[in-house]
């Protein structure tokens, strides 16, 4: 039994069959490959795949030639840097060797004219926190004389003699005893004694 909205009921819904579908031709027929066939294939395949990665070994080559520059790059640069730095440290330590010695001249030419029995202790005692090397010059010298020989009052000589001292190292000059002969041929030259004794 039918009805106008509904399929068949019950055994005719049975005997109704789906239609059926006819194959086509065309899809049931699989192609075949013979050896030589799959063995071409295989071959192209390899050849294409090849063919792709032929300039690796040249690409890697390359890049590891940039990595080695850059490398070297680096280690020299690295090199002047470190060069910089131990040019820059000898010329801080060449520097502090010319204040160094620029202040220690100074403090002992200075005590010497200030009275000073012995420069070379009062170079040791002299408390240099305020003397300071800049610009070829140096300040602060009378006052820390000053200053030490208050702390320290035997330091001063007890005559107000101010000693000879050498230009060059502003050490005091060792008196020196001329002989009689000296003493003529200083007088023959139109030299003092002292200016006689200063060429020796």
């Amino acid at each position: 039994m039918t009805t106008e909205n509904t399929g068949p009921i019950g055994d005719e819904a049975a005997q109704v069959a789906p239609p059926e579908i006819q194959p086509d031709a065309e899809a049931t027929t699989e192609r075949t490959f013979t050896q030589e066939d799959v063995n071409r294939l295989q071959a192209q395949t390899r050849r294409d795949v090849r063919n792709q990665f032929a300039d690796y070994q040249k690409l890697k080559d390359r890049a590891a030639r940039a990595d080695e520059l850059e490398q070297a790059q680096l280690t020299e640069a690295e090199k002047m840097e470190a060069r910089a730095i131990e040019a820059e440290k000898k010329v801080n330590d060449a520097q502090q060797q010319i204040a160094d010695a620029m202040i220690a001249s100074q403090v002992k030419v200075r005590a010497s004219q200030m009275g000073v029995v012995d420069p070379d202790a009062a170079f040791l005692l002299l408390d240099r926190s305020n003397v300071q090397y800049a610009d070829g010059n140096v300040t602060g010298v009378d006052d820390a004389i000053a200053s030490l020989l208050e702390d320290k009052p035997y330091l001063r000589a007890t005559n107000n003699r101010t000693p000879n001292i050498n230009p060059e190292s502003g050490q005091p000059v060792q008196a020196v005893r001329l002989t009689e002969l000296q003493l003529e041929a200083a007088r023959m030259m139109g030299l003092t004694a002292e200016e006689y004794a200063q060429g020796l």
